[in-house]
């Protein structure tokens, strides 16, 4: 949810949440803490992302990033 979300805004949501028969929800709020799990929009930096084994910058191919030396490859849904 953006960072804006009120209290019941999050009540509405697990209210349907409920309605559509959710065993569970779970609520990530946009900018709330250091280290957030998912990020919306545009980073305030650039992050590249880089190979775990070759530490190169992988290249856009697509829907996926690509590391030009060993092929490891990472797509976006």
């Amino acid at each position: 949810m953006p960072s804006s979300a009120t209290p019941n805004d999050i009540q509405e949501a697990y209210i349907l949440a409920w309605k559509l028969g959710c065993k569970g929800l779970t609520v990530y709020r946009d900018q709330t803490k250091k280290d957030q799990v998912f990020e919306f929009g545009a980073s305030k930096e650039s992050k590249k992302m880089l190979c775990p084994t070759d530490k190169v910058e992988l290249k856009k191919d697509g829907k996926c990033y690509k590391c030009s030396i060993c092929g490891f490859s990472t797509c976006e849904l």
